[in-house]
């Protein structure tokens, strides 16, 4: 798989693992969210050269880093569009 393709996987499990952990706010649903969405990101993009578990040991650790940053972004979005809908009322 090309590493464009893998970039743009990542980022949307980022965003995906983010949403979870904004909507859910639980210590159980996030590590269950990491693990579900780093396999199937693993799956998705995973190289024969390495081992499966080293691999989803670093999607996991990806994931959970930059999860922050796509938790982030939506916090600012739904901010900008809570201010928009009062600012039209």
């Amino acid at each position: 798989m090309n590493k464009k393709k893998s970039i743009i996987y990542f980022i949307l499990a980022s965003f995906l693992f983010g949403g979870a952990i904004f909507l859910f706010q639980s210590i159980f649903w996030t590590l269950f969210f990491l693990i579900f969405i780093g396999f199937i990101l693993t799956i998705k993009i995973s190289d024969e050269r390495r081992s499966f578990g080293k691999q989803m040991f670093s999607a996991c650790l990806g994931l959970f880093i930059f999860d922050w940053l796509a938790v982030l972004v939506i916090l600012l979005i739904k901010i900008f569009i809570s201010q928009l809908y009062y600012s039209l009322i």
